[in-house]
């Protein structure tokens, strides 16, 4: 059997419930619902007949990257971009927009830009959002639109919903191989001991030797296996949980259960919620009390 460098941790108690991916499509009915509909799902999309709803195109542009260097080898570099979700960052990004909205003058509660990374709002959702009471992100003003505004309006009031990474997510695992070498030629380490970069390639022989499991041979394939995306979806780590209600995923944002009923209340679309997993089994009564009072609608 192939040894997998990367591993996802799904051990301990794990329930659903109580966080859910959050995802919004660009169109304001599904293609597709069926698709949506697996157990403990929330849907919740426009009428049939505003299949073509309001969209923002935006662009996000990577302006620099933060580089740490391993305290080994100098030569190992994991880049780490700026991100919109984290207003920490001191160099601001750029965004580029235009607006698609069909001649409306306003964009449903929340969209999705069409790149898939930003979520953008309404006028109307901010009010609403910021009497919630929820936490754990920001609505940033989105600038004017500089060439292409379709919009009915001249300048139409959005912004940005933004959201800081979390600490509780399980990290993925890197499991180095025993020996720790290229399987072709011997070279070594494949896995760092110090800064845990992983050789996809190896530089002497110039073999592939990582390859998802989907891409791997068998039995008689030397190269080593990564898992990928986590096959069950992320894994929150409930006693590390600091009680906000919208975190940064992996993709998208990841919300509480009582995000989710707070955006039926105010029939924010279009948008699907499914369950994740959190582990509950280093939580003390004081944490499982407050990730219930979280939970989603039953």
């Amino acid at each position: 059997m192939a040894h997998s460098i990367y591993r996802w941790d799904y051990s301990g108690n794990l329930v659903k419930g109580i966080f859910y991916e959050l995802e919004i499509p660009l169109h304001l009915a599904f293609e597709h619902p069926a698709d949506a509909r697996a157990p403990g799902t929330i849907v919740n999309e426009h009428p049939a007949d505003d299949w073509y709803g309001p969209l923002v195109y935006g662009e996000v542009l990577f302006r620099s990257h933060r580089k740490r260097c391993c305290p080994v080898n100098a030569s190992h570099e994991t880049n780490s971009q700026l991100s919109l979700t984290n207003p920490s960052d001191n160099d601001r990004l750029r965004y580029n927009h235009d607006m698609d909205l069909y001649g409306r003058s306003d964009i449903s509660k929340f969209v999705c830009d069409t790149n898939g990374m930003t979520v953008v709002v309404s006028h109307a959702f901010k009010k609403e959002i910021s009497r919630s009471g929820l936490s754990g992100f920001s609505v940033v003003p989105l600038p004017t639109p500089e060439e292409v505004n379709q919009s009915g309006v001249r300048c139409p009031e959005l912004f940005f919903f933004t959201y800081l990474r979390a600490d509780c997510f399980r990290s993925i695992q890197i499991m180095p191989p025993s020996p720790n070498l290229c399987p072709f030629c011997g070279w070594g380490p494949v896995v760092c001991p110090a800064c845990q970069l992983v050789q996809w390639n190896c530089p002497q022989c110039k073999n592939c030797i990582v390859v998802p499991e989907s891409k791997h041979g068998g039995a008689n394939d030397e190269r080593f296996t990564t898992q990928g995306a986590p096959p069950n979806g992320p894994v929150i780590d409930g006693d590390k949980w600091d009680g906000s209600d919208v975190l940064a995923g992996l993709n998208q944002a990841i919300v509480t259960g009582r995000f989710v009923r707070f955006a039926l209340q105010c029939d924010a679309a279009p948008f699907v919620a499914k369950p994740c997993l959190v582990d509950v089994s280093r939580c003390s009564h004081k944490q499982i009390v407050r990730l219930e009072a979280a939970a989603g609608p039953h």
